[in-house]
């Protein structure tokens, strides 16, 4: 869910180097096939369609998680294994959650037409809130911080032929100012005033404000990718950006480019198989860990490349099912991974979503369930 922060509903503070560098390193370049070794050892369980509706999960450290329910906030301080209500918070709409520090809580929300942020800086004992007026009606929010901003991104109601959204910036824990957005997306903050959202109809685009969102220009990317691509936004590493840019049809891959003139320019470094098929605008789970970035695979790999382009041999994260929807690495060992997974009470009938918190401490080889309090 940075500091510069990636704005996914779950993120982390610590990041460290990923222990995927053990397991070897392949060529600049190189194209690799995932093979059965890639495949994840799933769990046996069915999931249960009583399970709490997990809205939004933020780390903070290898064992320190926040979590928000539709009944409730929750904490953990032992890696998801025993959970604490914390009563004092109002979870009502609540669409995002940012934490900001062992004691500094954001939660932002849909309340009718306006957006509501509700803020704690003692662990959750206590509140404040504040109102965001929008025009149109709120469809998601989006949440990005770093040292100086704190950023809110509106999504309005969309289609397949627009969209639209609004950005709200804080600075110094000052008031929001409203800002026109591009399109709808996924925000993040990579600078001390830069914003980059990678969204649009077909989320295959990707813009940058220098301003804190006064003005946006949209990024040009190689064109080697083709249409077909799904954009994350970017990170920083060894001073310069590095973005993971999926190419969806029967047989995605996922390619890493890198851009040392803050995205006027981007060249792809590295490209790999990673398996599974994907419709148009899917962008892969993607983690920030030291000088790597992650991908989880729709086959169920973790697939991994440095800023300089050097693959990683991927990892078979045995224990976690399919369609994890945010990976987050923070520390060597330790990550973080939402999963969505869907079944049926009975037959074809009473079908039903659910979402489920996974975690690892032996980086990503295997995954136990952190399982939520109803």
């Amino acid at each position: 869910m940075i500091r510069t922060r990636h704005p996914a509903v779950l993120s982390g503070v610590i990041v460290g180097a990923l222990m995927l560098s053990a397991c070897g390193r392949l060529a600049p370049g190189a194209s690799v096939s995932p093979t059965a070794s890639v495949q994840a050892e799933l769990p046996t369980e069915t999931p249960l369609a009583n399970g709490p509706s997990i809205v939004a999960v933020d780390a903070i450290d290898d064992t320190t998680a926040w979590a928000v329910t539709d009944r409730q906030l929750l904490v953990t301080a032992d890696g998801g294994r025993s959970w604490r209500i914390v009563s004092a918070a109002n979870v009502t709409g609540v669409r995002a959650l940012l934490v900001l520090g062992a004691q500094h809580i954001v939660l932002a929300g849909i309340d009718g037409l306006d957006v509501l942020i509700r803020t704690s800086v003692d662990g959750g004992q206590s509140w404040q809130e504040s109102r965001l007026q929008t025009q149109g009606q709120p469809g998601d929010v989006r949440l990005a911080a770093s040292d100086t901003l704190l950023a809110v991104l509106v999504q309005q109601t969309t289609s397949s032929n627009f969209s639209v959204a609004d950005v709200f910036v804080s600075r110094d824990g000052g008031p929001f100012d409203k800002r026109p957005a591009p399109a709808a997306g996924t925000l993040s903050i990579a600078g001390a005033s830069d914003l980059w959202l990678a969204g649009g109809v077909f989320d295959n685009q990707l813009w940058r404000s220098a301003d804190a969102g006064l003005t946006w220009s949209e990024i040009r990317l190689p064109t080697q990718l083709g249409t077909a691509i799904g954009v994350s936004v970017p990170e920083r590493v060894a001073g310069r950006l590095v973005l993971p840019v999926t190419i969806n049809g029967p047989a995605t891959q996922e390619a890493w480019l890198t851009s040392s003139d803050d995205g006027a320019t981007w060249q792809q470094v590295a490209l790999m198989a990673v398996g599974g098929n994907t419709g148009q605008g899917v962008a892969l789970p993607a983690t920030l860990a030291g000088d790597r970035v992650v991908v989880a695979g729709p086959a169920g790999g973790l697939f991994a490349a440095t800023a300089a382009g050097q693959l990683l041999v991927p990892v078979s994260p045995n224990g976690l099912p399919l369609g994890v929807t945010t990976l987050r690495f923070t520390s060597a060992t330790a990550a973080w991974a939402l999963v969505t997974q869907y079944g049926c009470a009975s037959g074809k009938s009473q079908c039903f979503e659910v979402t489920r918190l996974f975690a690892t401490s032996d980086g990503g080889q295997t995954w136990y369930e952190a399982r939520l309090p109803r």
